[in-house]
């Protein structure tokens, strides 16, 4: 927001000055915080840097000390095994969240219960996004639960007709008088 825009719009300079200091007042908080976090994002970011540094200094260093040698190597491999449990929860993440899109696409009423009945092992979440095994399970879940889906097929029209087809007007065309004709008729002699 920029005040010569305010001014454009026929503010006075108080009125200008008002705007902007509760503008201000709103989005400094935000601008703080945004702040801090990329503050400490970087700090952590950083950390890592030293800390993979520091290794490897502390291993051209060590020269023939075998026990430092064997902590340093034990801590970079622990330092691997973490960097790969990240990256396969974080791959589990992505591939329970593509499972449960194509659960709502297929119309499942309740993806969380079509989701435990899946069988994992045989899905896959390729480098394209998209997953194999998937289509058949949940095909073969159609078929055995198909409550657990909702119904594709438009419902039949089961309406009854209560009469009978014909002239509701009661014009019959010319064809055999109607009961009330033929009352009306013996009645009056004819």
């Amino acid at each position: 927001m920029e005040r010569k825009a305010l001014k454009d719009l026929g503010l006075s300079d108080e009125q200008v000055n008002g705007v902007m200091k509760a503008y201000n007042s709103d989005i400094d908080p935000i601008k703080s915080e945004l702040e801090s976090v990329k503050t400490e994002r970087d700090s952590y970011k950083q950390g890592v840097t030293d800390r993979d540094s520091q290794l490897k200094d502390l291993k051209e260093k060590s020269g023939d000390n075998k026990e430092l040698k064997a902590q340093i190597a034990q801590l970079q491999d622990d330092n691997k095994k973490s960097s790969d449990d990240f990256k396969a929860q974080l791959a589990g993440v992505k591939k329970d969240n593509a499972i449960k899109l194509a659960l709502r696409d297929s119309k499942a009423k309740d993806a969380d219960l079509v989701f435990k009945d899946l069988d994992m092992s045989g899905i896959e979440l390729g480098e394209d996004g998209k997953l194999t095994g998937l289509d058949k399970q949940i095909k073969d879940l159609k078929e055995s639960h198909d409550y657990l889906f909702e119904n594709e097929e438009p419902e039949p029209n089961n309406h009854i007709n209560a009469f009978k087809g014909g002239n509701p007007s009661g014009n019959n065309g010319g064809q055999e008088d109607s009961l009330v004709k033929k009352i009306a008729d013996r009645m009056s002699g004819k």
